[in-house]
């Protein structure tokens, strides 16, 4: 006698089928020896029978030399535990809910749950704002030499390729880049 729906067998192949068929009523018996269930009702421990079943026929591989009952066992064991955690915590079914529907708990807004999802690339306002400052106030203090050197920097040329590119030495792109971040410095205090 299956437990299962349906649906359910024909995911099952033939020889899980014929397992589950014949140890059914072992499942229902080792849960009741188990004794943590006692006070469930018989579809709730049909339930825990069925994913216990489950999980012992697809895991179970006869070429490794246990017998099915072993896989069984453990497989109730686990599913018992995972029956009585889910009780404890109400028994809440988990909801599966798209991205893209409206926010509950809103009322008159027509805002989606990925528009509430924080951005982790995005910069924080306040960041950026402070950002664009400081970037205008830099570029006002520099002349078009420190300019230069520095777009070559951010886009990801060394001193030694910025030199030879502005055809002005390793040292002098150093001095360069170390009046560039006085600049910087001075601007982040005067703030």
């Amino acid at each position: 006698m299956y437990l299962f729906s349906e649906k359910t067998i024909h995911r099952l192949t033939k020889s899980q089928k014929e397992i589950v068929e014949q140890y059914t009523d072992d499942a229902k018996r080792f849960i009741r020896t188990i004794g943590l269930l006692n006070s469930w009702t018989q579809s709730e421990i049909d339930a825990v029978a069925e994913d216990a079943l489950l999980r012992a026929a697809r895991t179970y591989d006869p070429d490794k030399g246990n017998k099915f009952t072993t896989y069984l066992w453990w497989a109730i064991k686990n599913e018992s535990l995972n029956a009585l955690k889910r009780k404890k915590e109400g028994d809440k079914p988990q909801q599966t809910v798209s991205i893209d529907a409206p926010a509950q708990g809103l009322e008159g807004d027509d805002i989606a749950l990925v528009d509430t999802l924080k951005d982790i690339n995005a910069l924080d306002p306040y960041e950026y704002i402070d950002y664009i400052t400081i970037k205008q106030e830099l570029e006002d203090k520099l002349n078009d030499r420190e300019k230069e050197v520095l777009k070559n920097f951010l886009e990801g040329y060394t001193f030694a390729e910025i030199g030879k590119k502005l055809q002005i030495t390793t040292g002098r792109i150093s001095q360069i880049m170390d009046g560039i971040g006085l600049k910087l410095k001075e601007i982040q205090f005067a703030g």
